[in-house]
């Protein structure tokens, strides 16, 4: 094995001047993008890509790379996709799995405004197709980003069955109506 080992690089901005990289569970990719579009984006970003940054050692390694081991690298892909303006490669529908991510992502760095224009539509799919003991997943992440819309539709949904103390703290103070 040579001393240099490949790795992948998406260029999300090919003016990019900083890389990303998230957890290892995620895209082990790292991804080239705007430190001024993060910045904008997220005062909790702002302060992630301005933080000084040691460089490792004096070899021509790039050394504006940003590791957020708590995000993972899916979910950094879409969201920065997102917010480099890179619509047609944000996937219109995601799994469960990805969307509790991007949520995660969206909570911790307070981006759920700047995917606003995606949130509903992931979440009506997630809404539907999710089986009956995982809608509260569901409504629990579209609380997080801030989408209401899919609470009132629990409420309007027939199929569903009494809801129960526990999963009315979970959708927050008011009181929902038995079913």
């Amino acid at each position: 094995m040579g001393l240099f080992t490949a790795q992948k690089i998406n260029i999300i901005c090919p003016e990019g001047d900083v890389l990303l990289r998230g957890a290892e569970q995620g895209s082990k990719d790292l991804l080239l993008v705007s430190s001024l579009v993060l910045s904008k984006a997220s005062e909790s970003l702002s302060k992630i890509v301005h933080a000084p940054r040691v460089p490792k050692s004096r070899s021509f390694v790039f050394t504006n790379e940003i590791k957020l081991p708590e995000d993972d690298g899916d979910a950094l892909l879409i969201i920065c996709n997102i917010l480099h303006g890179r619509n047609r490669y944000v996937p219109n529908i995601l799994p469960l799995q990805s969307l509790i991510e991007v949520a995660r992502s969206c909570s911790r760095h307070q981006l759920s405004s700047a995917l606003l224009a995606w949130s509903p539509k992931w979440l009506d799919h997630a809404f539907d197709i999710a089986p009956k003991k995982e809608i509260y997943i569901v409504i629990a992440i579209a609380m997080d980003l801030g989408i209401p819309s899919t609470r009132d539709k629990l409420i309007s949904c027939r199929s569903h069955q009494p809801v129960s103390v526990a999963e009315q703290n979970l959708l927050g103070a008011t009181q929902l109506p038995l079913l």
